[in-house]
């Protein structure tokens, strides 16, 4: 299938599953453009009737399989039906590791594909990688925490003078705008802003491009006085607003403009007809101001039944964990273990399963 075909078939898949934005063609392929040297990415399709029924893009590391994500992806998942994606995998796809790391709890990777491999006997590691908030824009105000809501109405009655300001369409200025101040503070002086890298802002101006055409893309500033002094690089699918990358002038920082950004942005969703406000990303304590609700990610490896699946689950899910066991007691006494230099700190606890 070629790739205007496939993509336009992956759309209407997509849309037919409401798969999230990540899911997406549009996003999946910038990213795609962005990591993968050419040859290296595999994107599995399963078809009935010759239509498209699945879709799941990876990468190959030689016989492992790994999700197609980067730094910049917030969720990753499949699209269609499991039941068509598990029989390829099994019988048309060379590998002994597929490596999804986290993807959505609900995922039907997680409530379907993992019962038809371990009913085929693949070996399968799940492990609650993290929490993703969340915010149910119904009534919100009224769930805030009383001292924040009051703090939020005192700081904004203090700067006064301000508006919500929403660009759907590919604008230039805009973007340029939203870079500087997802720069401005100390995502900057760091390196890891947008507009730290040529390739990053590369593929933010394609996400936008791509996404803008379908009504999905909101580029949103909180204004003061005309002047733009917070940002939200976000996306839509008509009932969530995901937040992918936040920006605000640090010279306004005392009226917590992140803060009075995020409540006019739920307001103006909500009075769009979107539902949930997704935060993305991990469970920080700027984002439990707003709601105690949040969606886990979970890690998720399947192993084939081959010697070298086999061999693969047992060095990383056997052996390995033995291994640093050992070495987290040998620095315990004191006594470091051969070929050192420094100690690791333990890691930190995890629930995990394999099967």
């Amino acid at each position: 299938m070629q790739q205007a075909a496939l993509e336009a078939e992956w759309e209407k898949l997509a849309a037919r599953c409401g798969a999230e934005p990540f899911a997406r063609p549009a996003f999946v392929m910038p990213t795609a453009r962005w990591l993968a040297p050419p040859g290296v990415l595999e994107v599995v399709l399963a078809q009935r009737d010759r239509q498209l029924t699945a879709v799941l893009p990876l990468v190959r590391r030689g016989g492992r399989l790994v999700a197609l994500r980067s730094m910049h992806t917030p969720r990753f998942d499949m699209v269609g039906a499991a039941a068509d994606l598990w029989r390829v995998l099994r019988d048309q796809v060379a590998w002994h590791t597929l490596d999804l790391g986290a993807v959505p709890h609900d995922s039907p990777l997680l409530t379907e594909l993992v019962a038809y491999a371990r009913a085929d006997r693949f070996r399968v590691h799940t492990v609650l990688r993290s929490r993703a908030p969340v915010l149910a824009l119904d009534g919100f105000e009224e769930r805030l925490d009383g001292h924040f809501r009051r703090n939020l109405k005192a700081r904004r009655r203090k700067l006064g003078d301000l508006e919500l300001e929403r660009v759907a369409n590919y604008d230039e200025t805009a973007l340029a705008d939203l870079f500087q101040l997802e720069a401005a503070a100390w995502k900057g002086d760091a390196g890891t802003a947008i507009a730290s890298s040529a390739a990053t802002v590369a593929f933010y101006r394609d996400l936008a491009a791509r996404f803008a055409p379908h009504g999905a893309l909101s580029l949103t500033f909180l204004r003061h006085a005309g002047r733009r002094i917070a940002a939200h690089f976000a996306l839509e699918d008509g009932d969530t607003y995901y937040l992918l990358k936040p920006g605000y002038d640090p010279e306004f920082a005392a009226y917590g403009p992140g803060h009075l950004h995020i409540y006019e942005t739920a307001v103006d969703a909500r009075r769009r007809g979107l539902r949930t406000f997704d935060f993305l990303g991990q469970d920080l304590a700027w984002k439990r101001s707003w709601t105690s609700e949040a969606h886990p990610q979970v890690a998720l490896e399947l192993y084939r039944p081959s010697l070298r699946g086999r061999v693969a689950y047992a060095l990383k899910h056997r052996v390995r964990p033995v291994l640093g066991a050992l070495k987290r007691r040998l620095t315990a006494s004191g006594a470091a273990p051969p070929g050192s230099c420094s100690a690791s700190p333990a890691p930190s606890p995890r629930t995990a399963t394999s099967t």
